[in-house]
């Protein structure tokens, strides 16, 4: 998505844009100043200014640059005519949702910001203020939680505040055709035919419950904070790690799920061919089409319309039925994203297998 793409549909027809618009010839149009740093880097700035509507580019990365070579640091930069200053210099791209709800026309690749009060440009600067920082605090549970996913050893205390700390949704009687289980991104490697990983835990082929652990952590979005595969009615008294091993070569392993499309799902070997079969045949009859923008998409936001307090706007979770087959997977976005992330199985005080997981965000984060 373009930035200021949800404002396009204030953009008129295109019989009335060869009309002149009086506003644009009287706007203040943005010009770059250009600055360097300590080290030599240079930035950009563009100013608004208190009661003058500001023509600004949409998207400055891709018209300016130095001797062709592209720049990255672009600044806004708020100037009150009533108190004679600058209110604030912030970062260019920082400012693009903010701003969104002052722009008076929009006319690529400019967009006109009407003229703003003082109080706007407060506004805006505590706004955009406000979003860095949640950002900030944001990356750092990120790093913070790449360590945790990344671990080979839990406790069924840890599990335990994963998976009763918040809120839980079940998948009821997902099947298992085989019990040759494999835990993947079904958004990248699921469409991958090369990919061959499985647990050693198998399990009885038959119909199994998927749980999904809700949490909202205080400042933060609704999040998916683990997903387990529920094997029997026992409780686990003990966790342990369980790699992905290739099919062909035990010797090769994966220690964790690799995560780079924000998604996992527990899949059994039938339905991992199902799945590859159909995303094969989709392809073929979509040969220039994004499999997620344009089929996918819309099962998440039936989900999201379904249970929009469990996960964020445009879905975090499906159930999805494999077309022609009986074969189910369910489809769960993984916490803070990217990653690696353990598996681990449980087991009960006769060494049975109680239950597989993966958790996706340290519960001492929510």
């Amino acid at each position: 998505m373009g930035l200021f793409d949800r404002l396009r549909k204030k953009e008129k027809p295109a019989e009335e844009e060869k009309k002149p618009e009086s506003i644009w010839d009287i706007a203040y149009q943005a010009v770059p100043q250009g600055y360097r740093k300590d080290d030599g880097e240079p930035f950009i700035v563009f100013t608004l200014t208190e009661d003058t509507p500001t023509i600004l580019p949409m998207d400055p990365k891709r018209m300016i640059g130095i001797d062709g070579k592209p720049l990255e640091d672009f600044r806004l930069s708020l100037f009150s005519l009533s108190e004679d200053k600058v209110v604030d210099t912030l970062p260019f791209y920082s400012c693009i949702n903010i701003l969104s709800g002052y722009v008076q026309e929009l006319r690529e690749p400019y967009v006109l910001i009407r003229a703003l009060t003082h109080d706007d440009l407060v506004q805006i600067q505590n706004d955009v203020r406000s979003n860095m920082f949640q950002r900030q605090k944001l990356q750092e549970k990120f790093e913070k939680n790449l360590e945790f996913i990344a671990l080979n050893e839990t406790s069924k205390e840890t599990v335990d505040r994963v998976f009763r700390e918040g809120e839980t949704i079940a998948f009821s009687n997902i099947l298992f055709p085989t019990g040759k289980l494999t835990v993947l991104d079904p958004l990248s490697a699921l469409a991958y035919s090369g990919y061959s990983y499985v647990l050693k835990t198998g399990i009885p082929a038959g119909k199994y419950d998927v749980l999904l652990s809700i949490v909202h952590p205080e400042d933060d979005t609704v999040r998916i904070a683990g997903m387990k595969l529920l094997v029997s009615e026992k409780e686990a008294v003990r966790y342990e790690f369980s790699p992905l091993y290739a099919e062909d070569d035990e010797n090769k392993a994966l220690a964790g799920v690799p995560v780079d499309a924000g998604s996992a799902a527990f899949c059994d070997g039938e339905t991992l061919k199902a799945w590859q079969a159909f995303y094969q045949e989709w392809l073929k009859e979509n040969p220039e089409g994004n499999f997620y923008n344009d089929y996918l998409m819309a099962f998440f936001q039936e989900s999201y319309e379904k249970n929009p307090s469990l996960q964020r706007e445009g879905g975090d979770f499906i159930r999805y039925r494999i077309p022609d087959t009986e074969y189910e997977i369910v489809i769960s976005a993984t916490g803070y994203g990217d990653g690696m992330y353990s598996v681990f199985t449980g087991y009960d005080e006769n060494d049975e297998v109680t239950d597989l997981v993966v958790m996706f965000i340290n519960p001492d984060l929510f």
